[in-house]
């Protein structure tokens, strides 16, 4: 239907002014979130007026998932103007346990959980290594050729 689509890092570099390495991963949710000022068109619309597309005034833009039409802002020519630098934050996920525990009355399951690298210490993988060889159980397999 339509070919010339433009991503939404490049028109939010343009129209709104930012910059960032993020910029690429910026969803149109977001954009609706901190950009209340860009405003969105329908399909309806420009299917029933073409001149929209035609003249410029609406604009498809893609995340790389979906592709939405934006009306154009107004671009006000001012040379001193500076780039905003567009960062996104991430929140922590994974937070790693560095308790200390009762190995002993832990049992195999729980040990063999605290060996999981992604969330927890070293000195709880260590332990729970230590225990687990005390008791016999063998922690990797061998097989016998």
């Amino acid at each position: 239907m339509y070919r010339d689509v433009m991503s939404l890092s490049k028109f939010l570099s343009r129209y709104v002014q930012v910059k960032g390495v993020d910029l690429n991963h910026v969803k149109h949710d977001e954009v609706k979130f901190l950009f209340p000022f860009l405003k969105r068109a329908t399909f309806d619309e420009i299917k029933y007026n073409k001149e929209l597309i035609y003249s410029g005034k609406v604009i498809l833009v893609s995340d790389g998932k979906k592709t939405i039409p934006y009306y154009v802002p107004q671009l006000e020519m001012d040379v001193d103007y500076e780039y905003d630098e567009f960062e996104r934050q991430s929140a922590l996920t994974n937070i790693v346990d560095d308790k200390y525990y009762d190995y002993s009355s832990m049992s195999e399951y729980e040990l063999r959980q605290l060996l999981r690298r992604k969330f927890n210490s070293k000195r709880n993988q260590k332990e729970a290594k230590k225990e687990l060889l005390s008791r016999g159980i063998e922690l990797k397999k061998t097989h016998k050729k």
